[in-house]
């Protein structure tokens, strides 16, 4: 017969605890970042609804006081709005639309003046939404008809419809609709990314770090104890082998006594038949 081979080794526990624990490190890292990602864009297109607002209220209410948006606005008002809209709106990079709508799908004021008076029926529903209290946000569609004129104002826009009031807490009078620029927003979400993921990769390696020495101290207390149990259970082994070895010792007295004692016994039994 050919020899057994010998037991594999195994490989150190630590070595697999530190290779598991990294990896889920590294899924833990994965899911943080999508997360982290995830939440700096909610982040960010907040922050740009909230520029929506502010600019629709700050700027765009107070240069259309006075002016009637129950239909659309041309000639000089037009004019004048939209010098304003471009010096204080879009010259900041940021916002690269406006657009004023009635509520019934017609747009009454835009800086493109090929948009002033066009209307759209399906956004009625929306903009009533937004009467209601319902600020609405997102990615603009360029493939819509009301957007084909801003396919070429950027690759990808964030739009906000929000509503206008003319007074602060006053009735709102029209939607305002403003379209930014999304390289601008994807600036704010990779700054954001950019700061927090140091910090992300930081802690999940000190924590790495600190556990190590935690696994290589239970590794060897658990290499302690187990070499004690193999020395308990060597230890039993032992006792086990010798108390059949007296066992098997105390066999052999009892039979040879008992051959010992039989062969004299005969004898006198025999005489005693004799002498009887």
């Amino acid at each position: 017969m050919s020899p057994s081979p010998g037991p594999t080794r195994q490989p150190h526990i630590v070595v697999r605890f530190a290779v598991a624990t990294l990896a889920a490190f590294v899924l833990v890292g994965a899911v943080g970042m999508v997360l982290m990602v995830r939440y700096a864009r909610e982040r960010a297109e907040r922050a740009g609804a909230f520029h929506a607002a502010f600019v629709a209220s700050s700027i765009l209410a107070p240069a259309l006081s006075g002016l009637d948006l129950s239909r659309p606005i041309t000639g000089d008002d037009a004019a004048r709005v939209r010098e304003l809209v471009n010096e204080r709106i879009l010259a900041n990079g940021r916002d690269v639309r406006i657009k004023v709508w009635r509520f019934d799908g017609t747009i009454v004021f835009s800086d493109a003046p090929s948009l002033v008076g066009k209307r759209f029926p399906e956004e009625a529903a929306e903009l009533a939404e937004v009467v209601a209290g319902h600020p609405e946000m997102g990615i603009s569609d360029l493939d819509d008809a009301e957007n084909v004129a801003e396919r070429g104002l950027a690759d990808k826009l964030l739009f906000a419809y929000v509503p206008l009031r003319i007074e602060p807490g006053g009735r709102v009078v029209a939607v305002a609709e403003l379209y930014q620029d999304y390289a601008v927003i994807q600036e704010d979400i990779d700054a954001f990314v950019a700061r927090m993921l140091p910090l992300l990769v930081v802690g999940l390696l000190v924590l790495y770090a600190a556990i190590l020495p935690i696994a290589m101290r239970i590794s060897a207390e658990l290499r302690r104890r187990n070499e004690r149990l193999a020395e308990l259970l060597e230890r039993e082994q032992q006792t086990v082998a010798e108390l059949r070895d007296l066992a098997k010792k105390k066999d052999d007295f009892v039979s040879a006594a008992s051959h010992e004692l039989r062969t004299p016994l005969t004898s006198i039994r025999g005489s005693l038949a004799t002498l009887k």
